[in-house]
This record gives C-alpha cells, sequence and structure tokens, in this order.
C-alpha cells in the first residue's frame, strides 16, 4: 500500500509490515493477497475481494486504500482511471510524424537549407536528426482530435518560423539587385551558381554577406533554439489557426521590398548625386567624353559606397529580423 499508511513499498506481500495506524498490508495474513490485488486491478476487478477471506478489518483497510494500491502496486500497462498508462506504438508514430511536419516545413523555407544552396537528401537527413534529438527532449505529445488539420497546422507553423528568418535575408537580395541597376553592373550578369540565375556582382555579393552575416550572428545555435522553445510553447498537435496570418504574411512580403530599399538608400543615394555631378559637368564641359567617364566613376562609388556602409547594414539586418520574428511569430504564440 501507500507509503504514508504502511511501512513502505518493500513491505506489500512480506510479513511484518505494519502500518502506522494499527491496520496490516493485505499479505501479513494472507501471503498472496498482494498478488491477489494487483491482479484483480488489472482487470478492473478491485473491491472484489473475499472478505471471509481476508478478515473484516483488513478488508475495510483495502477498501479505503483501493485508489493508492491501483495506481501504485501494478505493473505497467494497467488501467488508471480508464486510461492506458503506456501509450501504444502507433501513438509515439503519430506524434513523432507531427514533430516532423514542423521542422520540415521549418527547414524548406529556412536560408541555411534553402533548396539552391543543399540538395534534397541532406534537408531530409537534417530533417530527420533534428526530430529525432527533439522528439526525445520534449514533453509529452497530445494526440490531436483531427489528424489531418493537426498536420496542415504543424506545416504552416514550420514554414512561418522559417521565412520569419528567410524573409530578412530577401531584402538583402533585393537591395544588391536595386545597387547593381543603379551602379550598371547589370550589364556584367553572370550565371550565379547557386540560383542558377543570370544575377550582377552585387547582388550575389549580398547574398554570400547575408549567409556570412548568418552564421557569424550565431543564427545556426538561434535555429536550433527556436525550435526547441516552438515545441515548449506551441506543443505538437496543439497549433491553433490564426486569421490574421494572411495579413500578416502579406505585410511581410511588402516589408521585403521597403526594407530592401532601405538597405539600399544610402548607396543609391550616392549614386544619384554622383549622376547629377556628371550631368552638370557635361553641361559646363561638353568637350569632356563623360560617357567614358561616368561608367567608371559610378561603378567605383558603388564600391566605396558598399565599403562605407557595410557596419549600417549589419545593424539594419538585425533588426530587420527581429521585427520579422516577433511579428509573424507572435501569432502562434511562440
Amino acid at each position: 500500500m501507500d507509503g504514508d499508511a504502511c511501512g513502505g513499498a518493500g513491505d506489500v506481500g512480506r510479513p511484518g509490515g505494519g502500518c502506522a495506524d494499527g491496520h496490516y498490508p493485505v499479505g501479513d495474513a494472507n501471503s498472496g493477497g498482494d498478488l491477489e490485488l494487483c491482479s484483480q486491478a488489472r482487470g478492473g476487478r478491485l473491491g472484489h475481494v473475499d472478505r471471509r477471506a481476508l478478515g473484516h478489518r483488513q478488508a475495510h483497510h483495502l477498501h479505503r486504500q483501493q485508489p493508492r494500491a491501483d495506481g501504485r502496486h501494478c505493473a505497467a500497462g494497467a488501467r488508471v482511471n480508464g486510461s492506458l498508462s503506456v501509450a501504444p506504438p502507433w501513438a509515439l508514430v503519430v506524434a513523432f510524424l507531427l514533430v516532423s511536419t514542423r521542422i520540415g516545413g521549418f527547414v524548406a523555407a529556412c536560408p541555411p537549407f534553402m533548396p539552391e544552396t543543399i540538395k534534397g537528401g541532406i534537408r531530409t537527413y537534417a530533417t530527420a536528426i533534428l526530430s529525432l534529438v527533439l522528439f526525445f527532449s520534449m514533453p509529452q505529445v497530445a494526440l490531436p482530435t483531427s489528424p489531418v488539420l493537426a498536420f496542415l497546422l504543424e506545416l504552416m507553423l514550420g514554414l512561418t518560423m522559417g521565412l520569419a528568418v528567410r524573409l530578412p535575408m530577401l531584402a538583402v537580395y533585393f537591395a544588391g539587385e536595386l545597387i547593381d541597376l543603379n551602379a550598371g553592373y547589370n550589364f556584367s550578369q553572370q550565371i550565379n551558381p547557386l540560383t542558377m540565375e543570370q544575377t550582377g556582382p552585387f547582388q550575389q555579393l549580398s547574398q554570400l554577406a547575408g549567409g556570412l552575416l548568418f552564421f557569424a550572428a550565431g543564427g545556426q545555435q538561434l535555429v536550433i533554439l527556436g525550435l526547441r522553445q516552438s515545441f515548449e510553447r506551441v506543443p505538437a498537435g496543439q497549433v491553433v489557426w490564426h486569421a490574421r496570418l494572411a495579413t500578416v504574411l502579406v505585410d511581410q512580403f511588402t516589408q521585403v521590398f521597403i526594407q530592401g530599399l532601405r538597405v539600399a538608400a544610402p548607396i543609391m543615394a550616392a549614386l544619384i548625386a554622383t549622376q547629377m555631378f556628371l550631368a552638370l559637368l557635361s553641361r559646363v564641359a561638353p568637350q569632356l567624353n563623360i560617357w567614358g567617364v561616368g561608367f567608371a566613376a559610378i561603378a567605383g562609388v558603388a564600391v566605396m559606397g558598399m565599403m562605407a556602409f557595410a557596419p549600417a547594414w549589419v545593424d539594419h539586418v538585425s533588426r530587420i529580423w527581429q521585427h520579422s520574428s516577433e511579428q509573424m511569430l507572435s501569432l502562434w504564440g511562440v
């Protein structure tokens, strides 16, 4: 019986294990009493022990201690209050698939695992490894009442978390494309081996700089930490749909263009000022070959502006990441 009333769990079924209130465990008078108690508890027949065999006083003690005996002295797998104490194997499989769905959506949209940089097989292995590590380190997963809806919501939450990291990177890429367009570098577009598209040098440089900034700021560690905290705050199978999600996604994609303009604004302002100066110079000295000097001057101003405003880029992109993550993940309660 319970350790508060009896001599301890080890006294059950062993003669001499007395109780504090003067009663004795079932095994004191009947050495097989505890085995009979547990066997009847497994079958759901607790309380029907023969009073004549145990005695009136011991049967009364047994009747008082029924809930404690049922919960503590029966083997694993017994029914406690009508529910299984050990989850069946299929429940563990469903819980693991819920975790894998959220992580798979995150890996599909997160910058370090983008399809243009990492092959599909590696992303699949990364999803499986992260799912195994996080599944065995999280609290118990509650099974959903609607599995199909639960899987869809888990996938959308994973994609939202990945987009929260990726959208600021897209703003940096857009800023590099604007600089290429205004500095004349779009005339020398080459095939980008990562995206297999024709891009300018500043766009490729901004893409590499964004990736280096992500890893230099410890983004890979923050990604895993964010995944872990998402399962703590929103357990698998308990994701709730929010009607504002579509509005927030449209707003975030709009912010990509706005933030891209802000990132490229200082360099674009320097380029516009250079072009205005060259235009005035062509009016003052028409004999000068402005077309021959202008392209080299604009290209040089773009490079110097990139070097001058690089520290400001780091701070601005960090603020974009923080704002985007807070706004998108707050919808899900993460």
